[in-house]
This record gives structure tokens, C-alpha cells and sequence, in this order.
């Protein structure tokens, strides 16, 4: 079987498209749970470390398009391409005698 290096390459860039996607969910998701997580947490007033990281954390969620965009763009085909794998990993097709082949005789 001859592969050609243009659709080696396409396949490639799809791989790496789908990676660098599930990558950015991944960072934006962790900095909105950082959010949630520290938001009600000990101030040490205006040098705080922690509101320093929420700040940045804030700020970059805004940068990467917050909002409904950004679930439009990113959560929801993500959401349906964990869907799609759930579905092979968890076949919900019953084996019936026919797909396992079983012979009925009298």
C-alpha cells in the first residue's frame, strides 16, 4: 500500500491541529479552576501572590477569547470528540446470536 506524502501530511497537520486543541482546552481549564479555587483565599493585601496569579490567569482566559466564543469554538467540539471516543470505548451494541454467529438447529 503506497501512501502519498500529501495525504501523510494532511493527516499529520489534523493530528497535531487536534493536540494543540485539546492542549489549549486543557490550560484555559485549569486557569478557570485555579480562579474558582482561590477566589476566596487569605489576601496578604497589595502585594498578594495568589491575586497575582488570578490576575494573570484572568487576564489570559480574556486574551484567549472568553465568552460565548470561546465555548462555541472550543468546549463544544471538544466535548463532542470526547462523545465520539467514549463511543468506541464503550460499545453500546448488544451481541445477538446472529452477530456472534450461533447456529440454531433443531
Amino acid at each position: 500500500m503506497v501512501v502519498s506524502y500529501k495525504n501523510a501530511t494532511s493527516k499529520h497537520m489534523r493530528i497535531a491541529t487536534v493536540v494543540w486543541a485539546m492542549l489549549l482546552l486543557c490550560i484555559l481549564l485549569f486557569f478557570a479552576f485555579f480562579i474558582a479555587s482561590e477566589v476566596h483565599h487569605e489576601c496578604n493585601g497589595e502585594d498578594c501572590p495568589i491575586c497575582a496569579c488570578i490576575r494573570h490567569c484572568e487576564d489570559a482566559l480574556q486574551r484567549m477569547g472568553g465568552g460565548i466564543l470561546f465555548s462555541a469554538s472550543v468546549i463544544i467540539p471538544a466535548l463532542f470528540i470526547l462523545v465520539y471516543l467514549l463511543s468506541f470505548i464503550f460499545d453500546h451494541r448488544k451481541d445477538t446470536l446472529v452477530s456472534v454467529k450461533v447456529r440454531l438447529n433443531d
